[in-house]
């Protein structure tokens, strides 16, 4: 909403022939003192949607449209995961729940109110219950053939009745559907619209054009509501409406770096806001990608979070709550089942500093994962090469090489970049030694390691590099957002 600040992350780049090493990274003390994000459980499905809070205790994810859902899980039987401590365990087993929501994409509860609403697939029906047990009383909605995504939020405007959700239409954007009769009867707004992604530059090709797709919408302190948009370009759109939905300004790029993923901003029972997104650029465009249908992402293995004090004006954090253990896989393209990464997610607040996010929609790959909000505000972090995942490179840091035949679903599989070793001087020390290998099974043999940490407008930045004779140097970058470690453009 306001001109960005300067968030950080540091990227090594190693030119050809350079063989460098580095031990110890920080950034500006203090050094981090809250709890690091820490995993408690598996959402049974793609983590976008169902998560919901039933008590100040129990919440539930729902196995929600298990036609979406197939895949390495199977056919799983509808219901849903439960934590009966505010999201600290979860169950395994799945809890059978009422068949009538059973294909829908989107479950809220309306705080006005305290009623549960279920959105269809594309907003075609809606269905509304005093318990998420049901009865549910279904109402059909006029809606237009082309609608997909998934539909992460119904919008409450404070000091109405209304109901306001944002469906996608593949051919025309995003709009908003509206209803001031409890869901009866329904009125759409303008569409709003993103412009394509063109070949040109570092380009040789053309991203997925899928327009304005899989809004988030939150109300601001003055009333507005404030629309978060998905589409091609570098960074996620955003757009206002001044009549809770009727109708909406025209887009425009938002702060927040993101190219052809879901985002989910939402406002905490104190007041805050708090954006969770994949603050990524996937790699440039190959010759062979036309724009439609989907290619193969490259930016998809991180997931990030910031929090706002000031309704929007400026924020905090930018931190990787989730970076994929599975990002150097060589098989990450051949495992079955849908979208790999930790692209699609939600969360809830735990109302005690922290969050939960659910994320991801693979069965290897989701997760829930309890973030607290000091260690997205803390304003220092250090890096201490370790490796917990057993391949070789630091589990903090991205390195990974990407294999260009695209397998399984849009995926490129992986082969570990920069590796660490024992260090020259001390072998009790570890280092991280960025190569340029001759590998001709690689789509770019250049290697490099990506590393965040926390915003700042200034701060300090500590690190040791190595140069041996003979290398041809490197480059270090500072960056606002995750960038793959093999790009040089």
């Amino acid at each position: 909403m306001t001109r960005p600040v300067w968030f950080l992350w540091l990227i090594l780049v190693v030119l050809p022939t350079l063989t460098g090493c580095g031990s110890r990274l920080h950034s500006a003390e203090p050094a981090q003192l809250a709890p690091a994000p820490r995993v408690v459980g598996v959402p049974p499905a793609n983590a976008g949607a169902g998560l919901i809070r039933v008590s100040d205790t129990e919440i539930r994810h729902y196995n929600l449209n298990r036609r979406q859902n197939r895949g390495l899980d199977g056919d799983q039987p509808f219901g849903y995961t439960v934590s009966h401590d505010n999201g600290q365990t979860w169950s395994t087993d799945i809890t059978p729940a009422p068949e009538a929501i059973a294909d829908a994409r989107h479950l809220s509860q309306d705080p006005r109110t305290g009623a549960y609403y279920a959105l269809a697939e594309g907003g075609k029906w809606i269905a509304k219950a005093e318990s998420l047990e049901g009865p549910w009383q279904v109402t059909p909605i006029a809606y237009f053939e082309d609608n997909w995504g998934i539909i992460h939020d119904i919008v409450y405007p404070e000091r109405t009745d209304r109901l306001v959700f944002a469906v996608h239409d593949v051919t025309n954007g995003t709009y908003t559907m509206v209803s001031d009769d409890d869901g009866a009867t329904w009125a759409r707004s303008n569409f709003v619209t993103t412009p394509p992604h063109e070949k040109g530059g570092v380009h040789e090709g053309v991203r997925w054009n899928h327009n304005a797709a899989e809004s988030k919408m939150v109300q601001l302190r003055d009333g507005r509501l404030w629309m978060i948009i998905r589409c091609a370009q570098d960074h996620h759109f955003e757009a206002f409406s001044d009549d809770n939905g009727t109708t909406w300004s025209e887009s425009r790029p938002s702060r927040f770096h993101g190219t052809i993923t879901m985002s989910h901003i939402r406002r905490l029972d104190d007041g805050r806001l708090v954006m969770v997104w994949n603050s990524t650029t996937p790699l440039p465009e190959l010759a062979r990608a036309t724009g439609w249908p989907e290619d193969v992402f490259t930016n998809r293995e991180a997931l990030h979070i910031a929090v706002s004090n000031d309704d929007g004006q400026t924020w905090r954090g930018f931190r990787e709550v989730y970076l994929d253990p599975r990002r150097n896989a060589r098989d990450w393209a051949e495992t079955g089942g849908s979208d790999r990464g930790t692209q699609q997610n939600q969360f809830i607040d735990l109302r005690d500093n922290t969050v939960l996010v659910a994320l991801g929609q693979h069965g290897l790959h989701r997760k829930f994962v309890i973030v607290d909000l000091d260690w997205v505000t803390a304003t220092g972090r250090t890096s201490s090469l370790h490796d917990d995942n057993g391949d070789g490179a630091p589990d903090d840091w991205s390195t990974h090489q990407y294999l260009p035949e695209i397998r399984g679903h849009c995926s490129y599989n992986r082969k570990p970049g920069a590796q660490l070793e024992p260090h020259p001087d001390d072998p009790a020390r570890q280092v991280l030694r960025i190569a340029r290998p001759t590998d001709p099974e690689l789509l770019c043999e250049n290697q490099g390691a990506v590393w965040n940490f926390p915003a700042a407008h200034a701060g300090e930045l500590h690190m040791s590099i190595m140069l041996p004779e003979g290398s041809q140097g490197a480059q270090i970058n500072l960056l606002d957002h995750w960038y793959n470690p093999t790009d040089l453009s």
